[in-house]
């Protein structure tokens, strides 16, 4: 993947450059995170302060084109943006047993029903 500067401007009211870049890419539409991180290099900034804006390309064609903001500080960036923190993925064996766990609750529930009925049903 390659990236080509097209315009970049510098918004000192917003504390940040708007830059509209130019990829070449072969396959599917790179992700994002890929997008940011050479964005990062390409201007030597963090990948934290930069917000990607849209990607868009057209059907078939291995270019797109790609608006993002680069901001000068994470202050900045939260006034205006939506930041979401990074988040540390957990381990994928606590998910499951809390997934089983909450699975488990209702038919139990639903077996106390079905039994209280039945119960019902013998006394009639």
């Amino acid at each position: 993947m390659s990236l080509n500067i097209i315009t970049e401007k510098q918004n000192d009211l917003l504390g940040r450059k708007e830059l509209e870049l130019e990829l070449e890419f072969q396959g599917a539409t790179p992700k994002t995170a890929d997008v940011k991180k050479d964005i990062a290099s390409l201007t030597k900034s963090q990948e934290d302060l930069i917000v990607i804006k849209v990607i868009k390309n057209k059907y078939g064609e291995e270019k797109a084109i790609c608006i993002a903001y680069v901001y000068n500080s994470i202050e900045e960036l939260k006034k205006l943006e939506e930041y979401v923190e990074p988040v540390v993925e957990a381990p994928k064996a606590e998910e499951t047993s809390a997934k089983t766990e909450t699975q488990e609750a209702p038919t139990e529930e639903k077996e106390n029903i079905s039994n209280e009925t039945v119960e019902e049903a013998k006394k009639e």
